[in-house]
């Protein structure tokens, strides 16, 4: 029982401490890929605008339905600028990465423990103290990574022994979750381009 506590808190603040470094780098990413959106968006609003400056373009597409398009495009621009502004990305990854550097002290002391020869009472005590500043870190920090960023730390970890996922498994899932980070950015992309599409063509 008490090794099993001493395997068990090494085992739980590994995997948090993984999982909240994933979640910096995920941040991160979303924080590029919101730049990135806000970026084509007002490329488009532009892009659009030519449309009444040049004849030759402006002629394929009627004025009342470009205004209109220009001014949708527009809108969609502040706001999804007014949406992502409001989520803090560099601020939150940067307060998981921290904490995930306090998590890495007593992940290596937790590391230490569990292959210690030392007289297996001490190291359960040990181990308590060691679960104990674990709860305290986690709760200072005032946000928390999410269920793919755990996922993703699993499947860059399958073949740990304590992992049950094949490597067939941890591909598709970090396939999926990298879907699931960009597919929302691709939408704010496309849907505006489709729509162009659509009412130019016919």
């Amino acid at each position: 029982m008490k090794e099993n506590f001493i395997r068990a808190t090494y085992q739980q603040i590994w995997k948090t401490r993984g999982a909240r470094f994933v979640a910096h780098a995920n941040y991160l990413k979303q924080n590029k890929s919101s730049s990135f959106t806000i970026a084509i968006l007002s490329a488009y609003v532009i892009i659009m605008s030519l449309f009444f400056i040049s004849p030759s373009l402006g002629a394929k597409i009627d004025n009342g339905d470009l205004s209109l398009i220009t001014l949708a495009a527009s809108l969609l621009t502040l706001i999804f600028s007014q949406i992502e502004s409001s989520k803090d990305y560099k601020l939150k990854a940067e307060k998981l990465h921290q904490n995930a550097m306090e998590l890495s002290d007593i992940y290596h002391e937790s590391q230490a423990l569990l292959f210690s020869d030392d007289d297996l009472n001490n190291r359960y005590k040990d181990a308590q103290v060691i679960s104990k500043r674990y709860n305290s870190i986690i709760q200072k920090c005032d946000e928390n990574h999410n269920d793919y960023d755990y996922r993703w730390f699993l499947a860059t970890n399958w073949r740990d022994e304590n992992i049950n996922l094949t490597k067939g498994q941890a591909n598709w899932s970090m396939f999926c979750i990298g879907l699931r980070i960009r597919y929302y950015y691709a939408l704010w992309i496309l849907t505006p381009l489709v729509l162009f599409l659509i009412l130019t063509c016919y």
